[in-house]
């Protein structure tokens, strides 16, 4: 069954999808890397890690503080999981947030 929703804006809306492309990339380049054990692959602030680091244990993740200059606002580890990151503080804006959907957990920088 194919159900349909119609929906009618009343003011014009610009609709970004660069969050789906990266993603998508991100699956297409896993799938094409399907008989690896251990590889990583990012694109944009969005990962996939597939088994080892390089260190031989889980991947490790570090995601940058929008507002401290090269500090971490906070560091995961990864096997066979997705992290993505979204925020607009690199084009100027003050908003950002994380969601790490292996457990889908929310980390929300201020």
């Amino acid at each position: 069954m194919v159900s349909t929703l119609l929906l009618e804006l009343v003011e014009p809306l610009v609709l970004d999808l660069n969050s789906l492309a990266k993603g998508l990339a991100i699956d297409l380049a896993a799938r094409e890397l399907g008989e690896l054990r251990n590889f990583c692959i990012e694109a944009g602030g969005d990962l996939f890690g597939r088994g080892r680091g390089p260190r031989g244990g889980a991947w490790r993740v570090g995601i940058r503080d929008p507002h401290g200059d090269g500090l971490l606002a906070r560091s995961l580890t990864v096997t066979d999981a997705a992290v993505c990151t979204s925020g607009d503080y690199e084009r100027g804006g003050h908003n950002t947030a994380v969601l790490v959907t292996a457990e889908g957990e929310v980390v929300e920088c201020p």
